[in-house]
């Protein structure tokens, strides 16, 4: 009888741990569902932030430095006559004024996919926007070139 007992205890307690394993089997799990779940929601997170559809940096490279180019073209072929110069150096863009005085700095910041323009004292973070084939600024949806236009003019009180 004794014997029968301890096989009996014996069985119960393979039992429980089986029950056990499963049920830590089945947390594990779940965890790492909700973990895969958390990684996703934030990448979703994250790219939308950037607004660039998870653009890679040397594409993100090769347009901000068209965009650049073509600005510095354009502003080159204006500068003598409108009384600013333009200068691109070592990826930045700079516009100077010498009445009145005053420097604007455009730069690619290529970890958040930004182009920066930093004019009359405040800063704009521009994100590409593939419907107008452009860095634009998010909020108003207008351009690089539209910005530098309306900030050159604003400088220069046209």
């Amino acid at each position: 009888m004794r014997h029968c007992l301890e096989s009996v205890a014996i069985a119960t307690a393979a039992t429980v741990r089986e029950r056990a394993r499963t049920c830590a089997t089945a947390r594990i799990g779940d965890i790492r569902y909700r973990a895969a779940t958390v990684r996703e929601r934030a990448h979703e997170r994250s790219t939308a932030r950037i607004g660039n559809n998870c653009m890679d940096e040397q594409e993100f490279k090769r347009k901000a430095d068209a965009s650049l180019n073509s600005l510095y073209r354009s502003l080159t072929a204006e500068s003598e006559d409108a009384g600013f110069e333009a200068d691109f150096n070592s990826g930045a863009l700079a516009i100077e004024f010498e009445d009145p005085p005053a420097k604007f700095v455009i730069s690619p910041n290529t970890p958040v996919r930004q182009i920066w323009v930093s004019a009359h004292s405040r800063s704009f973070k521009l994100d590409w926007d593939a419907a107008k084939g452009d860095f634009a600024l998010p909020e108003t949806g207008e351009t690089l070139p539209a910005l530098i236009r309306s900030a050159i003019g604003k400088q220069l009180g046209k």
